[in-house]
């Protein structure tokens, strides 16, 4: 497989998915921007050590004359949600003008956010009324790229993701909120190992689609063991099997919490 970019290296799925590409040995150009972000230039610092030098990997970042490489990647990823913030408006159009003029495929990692709080049953004519300045600038996003890509939608994809979670994940995860209203859980590797090991063309259809959550026993013991309630009801999203993507690889339940217990950022949260 040729290069792929992932745009947003630097967030929690973002930077999930170049780990997992190149495991696969397949070469990535990922671009970051941790500018005025000292909590998230210290931890993807950390994560970029793990790595290490490795030949399939150009990771650069973003600056306002930033020039976007000669040779174009197979398929640009934007992860422009992640908790380091969302990128800005201007960013994001820019990538999108570059990435619509030479064609590519481009899959764009929204969330959930999308819907309001009420909105607890989503079908595919159930319009996203985000309630949260996440939610509101995600929709601004998926909006952006419906509009650049409106003459080849066969060439774009938005795939709205539940919570991620699991090793790794920024330490202040959920900590701000006692009883978020979780719409469903996924595990990063498992949410990862769906992008990549489905057939890419199955996301271009020029509509959102969504990636299978956790079964509601594995995500309210998750819950439980991030510190946090969670109740069936919060889990009972609905969403028509035919935009539902599902994951290849599900890592067993107690597999999951071990791992969770074992990471070092979230040990004095679970202790």
């Amino acid at each position: 497989m040729d290069t792929v970019m992932i745009y947003g290296m630097e967030t929690y799925a973002g930077f999930a998915l170049c780990e997992k590409f190149l495991q696969e040995g397949i070469p990535v150009c990922g671009i970051y921007d941790i500018e005025g972000k000292p909590a998230v230039q210290k931890q993807f610092e950390d994560k970029m050590m793990l790595i290490g030098r490795n030949a399939l990997l150009e990771a650069r970042a973003w600056t306002k004359d930033f020039v976007f490489p000669d040779e174009p990647p197979s398929v640009v990823y934007c992860a422009a949600d992640g908790e380091g913030g969302i990128a800005g408006e201007e960013q994001v159009n820019a990538l999108l003008s570059w990435a619509s003029a030479m064609e590519l495929q481009f899959l764009l990692l929204s969330s959930l956010d999308v819907f309001g709080e009420e909105q607890l049953v989503i079908t595919e004519e159930t319009a996203p009324e985000p309630d949260t300045d996440r939610g509101k600038r995600l929709l601004a996003i998926e909006k952006a790229a419906a509009k650049a890509y409106s003459n080849t939608e066969n060439r774009y994809g938005i795939l709205r993701l539940p919570v991620l979670y699991g090793p790794g994940m920024p330490a202040d995860f959920m900590s701000d909120k006692k009883n978020p209203p979780m719409r469903g859980l996924l595990f990063i590797s498992d949410a990862v190992s769906a992008i990549v090991k489905n057939d890419c063309s199955i996301f271009f259809r020029g509509m959102p689609l969504y990636l299978a959550s956790e079964r509601n026993e594995d995500m309210i013991r998750t819950a439980q063991a991030l510190g946090h309630e969670l109740t069936i009801t919060m889990c009972g999203q609905k969403i028509p099997n035919g935009l539902t993507i599902e994951c290849p690889e599900v890592t067993p339940i107690e597999e999951k919490l071990s791992q969770l217990k074992n990471d070092t950022l979230l040990k004095n949260r679970m202790n």
